[in-house]
């Protein structure tokens, strides 16, 4: 089952899928005829190779499904900037760059962040929020 995130960039709806296959990128562009076309797609070893120093054995943790909860999960994307959990650390990854950051643990956002979901600030519209 993929992990899933939706989000914005260039005033397109976006679709993140995280599956064992890779990191896809949708785009919705018509929104009458529900045209999707896919603006980025990475593998998982394409996107360890670059990015060595984070990830370690990524598509063999996400066949394994071992536990519960997806090893590497989409939190949000916004202008090609995607926040995901990775294990027990939240990146970000740039698609213009292919290059990650880390952020933080899950451990510095408190002592429930391991049970508790993560939950970024999120709007459910299109419209861009005053931030005065």
């Amino acid at each position: 089952m993929p992990a899933v995130c939706i989000g914005e960039s260039e005033g397109k709806l976006h679709c993140v899928l995280i599956t064992e296959f890779g990191v896809h990128v949708w785009a919705l562009e018509d929104y009458l005829d529900l045209n999707w076309v896919c603006r980025y797609s990475i593998t998982l070893d394409e996107m360890e190779a670059e990015n060595s120093e984070f990830l370690c054995n990524v598509q063999q943790r996400m066949v394994s499904g071992i536990d519960t909860a997806p090893w590497m999960d989409p939190l949000a994307f916004k202008d090609d900037l995607l926040l995901m959990r990775v294990a027990t650390k939240i990146y970000l990854y740039n698609f213009g760059t292919r290059k990650m950051e880390e952020l933080c643990t899950l451990s510095m956002l408190g002592p429930n962040s391991m049970l508790s979901p993560i939950v970024p600030p999120y709007s459910m519209s299109l419209v861009l929020l005053d931030r005065q």
